[in-house]
């Protein structure tokens, strides 16, 4: 597991679906938990929102929310799905800023 790859996480009592890991490549493998944006196919086009699809290796048109990041069980997350090209990147910490209004 690494920064930038989409994982498929199906967590208890909630939807399975699609996250970005966030967590710092050095920290993933002393933490038990990892910091991850949802993907979810409800589009607003808004500042804290990173479009993906096809060309990033999502099978449809979806984004990474980042007014919904949280933590999850590395244990969670079952399988890679993607991986986000590194030129991608900057979006995602331009749609983090947006999140914390920083």
């Amino acid at each position: 597991m690494k920064q930038g790859e989409i994982w498929w996480g199906e967590q208890p009592d909630e939807k399975p679906r699609p996250y970005v890991v966030l967590t710092r490549d050095e920290a993933i493998p002393v933490v038990h938990s990892v910091l991850v944006a949802p993907l979810t196919s409800k589009q607003r086009g808004i500042p804290t929102e990173v479009p993906l699809g096809q060309r990033d290796g999502v099978a449809m048109e979806s984004c990474a929310n980042f007014d919904n990041i949280k933590t999850i069980r590395k244990s969670h997350l079952i399988r890679r799905v993607a991986v986000l090209d590194d030129g991608r990147w900057p979006e995602v910490c331009a749609a983090m800023r947006a999140a914390i209004d920083c």
